[in-house]
């Protein structure tokens, strides 16, 4: 009995080791965030995505994969999606200045068009269309314009 039932137990320990042995080893972290860099890098975002939110899906506290993420939304004129990638980020890493920056940039970014939407929608001449178009050039700045909304930091 003492026999049958080692002979049992060493079967199973062989059957564990071999599953062990056969199992891919999972991607660290960071090898998982460089294949996303490298996409995201050469344009295809539609590639980066999905590597990303699984990475994300895996480590959420990654502040870095967050903000990646946000950049990514951004490109692809993913507005809101954006501000909640960034704003988790931010959740993740108070600090991180260039979460700050690009959560900014977008909110002007959305800002400036829904005032270029108004000013479309606003008899030109108006006190109206001269609030928001006073506002507009508040918010770019005297010598500034739209081009600048678009330099966020990767």
């Amino acid at each position: 009995m003492i026999s049958r039932q080692s002979n049992l137990i060493f079967g199973l320990f062989c059957l564990v080791l071999v599953g062990c042995s056969t199992s891919a080893p999972k991607k660290s972290i960071y090898t998982q965030y460089e294949h996303a860099v490298d996409a995201y890098n050469e344009g295809r975002f539609s590639d980066a995505e999905p590597i990303l939110r699984k990475l994300l899906a895996d480590h959420p506290q990654f502040a870095e994969g967050w903000f990646r993420l946000g950049n990514l939304y951004v490109r692809t004129g993913q507005n809101e999606a954006a501000i909640t990638a960034f704003k988790t980020c931010l959740r993740y890493d108070a600090n991180h200045t260039k979460a700050w920056h690009n959560l900014s940039l977008v909110h002007l970014k959305m800002g400036v068009a829904a005032l270029d939407e108004g000013l479309v929608r606003t008899a030109p001449n108006t006190s109206d269309y001269n609030q928001l178009l006073a506002l507009k050039k508040a918010m770019l700045g005297v010598n500034a314009d739209a081009a600048q909304l678009n330099k966020s930091t990767d």
